[in-house]
């Protein structure tokens, strides 16, 4: 087994840092620590910018979902971390017909790409 090496942060200790984590979330914050696994200890942690997901409200849409899953359906509601609410929800397996599954809540670590089904203005 070999060493791992650990990462180059220390450079970054005490400063202002603006970071993109899964889901197309990010935070920003003040580096105070780290270990060799990359846990990092940001103070004054704040959401820079929530999902822009108010234009889908309503919409019919389709998601690919991380384990090449789709599903479809109407955006209900959602957070801050992408995690939504989907009605009328239908899964498209690869092998077989679709399954209705009604109202669902998605991960918004899953989400691979959204699109509506419809041109949105």
């Amino acid at each position: 087994m070999s060493k791992t090496h650990p990462p180059e942060l220390k450079k970054y200790m005490d400063k202002e840092m603006d970071l993109k984590l899964n889901g197309n979330r990010r935070v920003s914050g003040v580096l105070r620590g780290f270990d060799p696994f990359m846990n990092m200890v940001i103070e004054k942690m704040s959401k820079t910018h929530p999902p822009e997901l108010k234009k889908y409200m309503d919409k019919e849409m389709d998601l690919k979902l991380n384990g090449n899953r789709r599903v479809s359906g109407v955006l209900r509601g959602f957070d801050p971390f992408m995690n939504m609410v989907i009605e009328d929800a239908i899964e498209y397996p690869k092998n077989g017909d679709p399954v209705s599954l009604g109202m669902v809540v998605i991960r918004g670590n899953s989400v691979v790409i959204m699109e509506p089904k419809e041109r949105i203005s």
